[in-house]
């Protein structure tokens, strides 16, 4: 996330903005779409990166925002990132708009890499044993890389707990080389 302080005070803006967190939340579902469309939408992205398309880009986005019948805040928060030349880190701002809510509804994302897809039993054993360490509600994101080898890396936050087979390794590796 490069744009992280960023996205942050927009985050907490909007938020704060919004008149309840019925709206955040379909706020944020909105932005996603929205977000999505420029993603598959190669002239809209270029059109919304290029700062010398100002009038136009206005009243595409405007038509955008009408065809996907956004509600009154989304558009609200599209328009004012575009004013402030703000829309490139939309993205970065919809999934921080995102976590704060989850965060203030007491949810924090938990994400647990594999060196396979984990069964649905493995992600609820995970999950209980992460929200029983961290005493708080999780919401459990997985990802898969071969490149652990095997076993489970678990961020929470900025804690990491790293159970994988190459952290084991590694492990060993450093031992061995104090020996000698």
């Amino acid at each position: 996330m490069k744009n992280s302080a960023l996205a942050r005070r927009y985050a907490r803006a909007f938020l704060e903005a919004a008149d309840s967190d019925v709206t955040a939340v379909k706020t944020v579902e909105e932005l996603r779409d929205f977000a999505g469309m420029i993603n598959e939408c190669s002239d809209l992205r270029h059109l919304l990166e290029n700062p010398t398309f100002n009038r136009e880009r206005a009243q595409v986005v405007l038509n955008v925002i009408e065809k996907m019948q956004l509600s009154k805040f989304t558009r609200s928060v599209i328009i004012l990132l575009m004013d402030n030349d703000r829309i490139n880190a939309l993205g970065d701002i919809t999934e921080t708009l995102a976590r704060t809510i989850e965060e203030k509804d007491g949810a924090f994302r938990a994400t647990v890499t594999s060196a396979i897809p984990l069964t649905e039993g493995q992600k609820a054993q995970i999950k209980n044993k992460l929200e029983s360490i961290s005493g708080k509600k999780l919401m459990l994101e997985t990802e898969v890389d071969p490149g652990i080898l095997g076993g489970v890396v678990a961020r929470l936050g900025s804690q990491v707990y790293d159970g994988s087979i190459r952290a084991q390794l590694r492990r060993m590796e450093e031992l061995l080389a104090k020996e000698v």
